[in-house]
């Protein structure tokens, strides 16, 4: 568990780089969710992932991964929500800097397994009981606060092998569940005050990327060895997202250009002139950034001909409107 925690904090940091050193992904994406504070939202979605998975610390996720068991309590992505929204975790939490919601709004839906009404029910009538394995959730708290760099953090007193159950007995997992429930209420109306509009933003990116930071984590951990793993998902994430800006100069370069010497070969061997833009493509490029065009695809110009028409236009606006490879 606290090695896929780690494989996912490498592709985090591969996808969005570090607080010190966010990667160009990681601007363009606080741009698009508009996140104004990058360095928040790196924060925060590296607590995420380190706290993301500490519910599968428990005998009836262990039990189902290793055949013992064929059926669970709890989905683990819940109880990691759960075990999160515990007031000692929570306050420690805070304490270091970190806005619990936030990261508690990502954890139970990053693996679009979460709704309001069945979030931390009872999966099997017949199993209502399950112990929390505490050397586990030290293990990922101990990664937590070394990773993340949280000064009044602390992994002890948050391991022990408690017993929760859904019929009485041990910690009550249903009551649990609907405190967690209520601070999810709570949080969801404070998100919907116009005031509060950077927290929701911040929220939302954070929830993304969590996603795409457990899927490429998980994804490389079948196409390398433990030994490279780390590497290899920092080197190939960074290879594949940190690319130049798409300005107008990379537009005419990648796109235009060598659609143009395309066309041109084409022209030189049926003994046609070279290419030469139509008025309409020329004064199109000129329009400005929220102007809509109309022609159809080969209604002005002969087909495969028409789709420079559009390139020129992005050529023209990139300036104005920013595109991300």
């Amino acid at each position: 568990m606290v090695e896929h925690t780690q494989d996912v904090l490498d592709a985090s940091e591969g996808l969005f780089g570090t607080e010190d050193n966010p990667s160009r992904l990681c601007r363009e994406w606080c741009r698009f969710f508009h996140v104004e504070d990058v360095e928040s939202f790196v924060r925060h979605l590296r607590i995420a992932c380190c706290l993301h998975d500490l519910g599968k610390s428990n005998s009836g996720f262990q039990g189902a991964v290793t055949g013992k068991a064929t059926s669970q309590s709890v989905r683990h992505k819940h109880l990691s929500a759960l075990l999160i929204n515990r007031p000692a975790l929570r306050d420690q939490l805070f304490a270091s800097g970190c806005d619990v919601d936030v990261v508690n709004s990502a954890v139970p839906g990053h693996h679009l397994q979460a709704s309001y009404k069945t979030l931390g029910r009872c999966l099997d009538a017949d199993i209502q009981t399950f112990k929390i394995l505490g050397e586990g959730v030290e293990g990922v708290l101990a990664l937590t606060a070394r990773a993340c760099q949280l000064e009044e953090f602390s992994a002890e007193n948050h391991a022990e092998n408690e017993v929760w159950s859904y019929e009485g007995g041990g910690v009550d997992a249903t009551n649990a569940a609907n405190t967690l429930r209520n601070h999810f209420k709570t949080f969801r109306r404070k998100l919907k005050d116009e005031t509060n509009r950077p927290l929701r933003s911040l929220t939302i990116a954070v929830r993304a990327a969590l996603i795409v930071a457990d899927a490429a984590g998980s994804g490389f951990v079948r196409t390398s060895t433990p030994e490279e793993r780390n590497a290899v998902i920092r080197n190939q994430l960074e290879k594949c997202f940190q690319l130049e800006p798409f300005d107008g100069a990379a537009i005419h370069r990648k796109v235009i250009q060598p659609r143009l010497d395309e066309l041109n070969a084409k022209f030189v061997h049926a003994n046609r002139p070279e290419f030469r833009w139509h008025d309409f493509q020329e004064h199109t490029a000129k329009l400005g950034p929220r102007s809509l065009l109309l022609a159809g695809c080969g209604a002005v110009f002969p087909p495969r001909l028409s789709d420079l028409l559009y390139f020129r236009r992005l050529e023209a606006i990139s300036e104005a409107v920013h595109f991300s490879m």
